[in-house]
């Protein structure tokens, strides 16, 4: 499990510089384009097992043309 990183002095309350602010907000995209670039990636692995199925059928001389459709949408 991750920990979020965080500054103390936002925890307290206290003033906190501009750069310090901004090393936050960094972190903080950061992490949301590693969760789209996660997504992605379960995306593209589901696509090249799909693929592999439709092959396997083919193979196997089963008919693949719905499943290849719905595979398009």
């Amino acid at each position: 499990m991750q920990s979020i990183p965080f500054d103390p002095a936002l925890v307290l309350g206290n003033l906190v510089e501009k750069e310090v602010l901004d090393a936050v907000l960094a972190i903080s995209n950061a992490a949301v384009l590693r969760c789209a670039e996660t997504q992605l990636n379960t995306l593209i692995h589901a696509r090249r097992k799909m693929d592999m199925t439709i092959e396997e059928l083919i193979s196997l001389r089963i008919d693949t043309a719905d499943v290849q459709k719905a595979s398009e949408d």
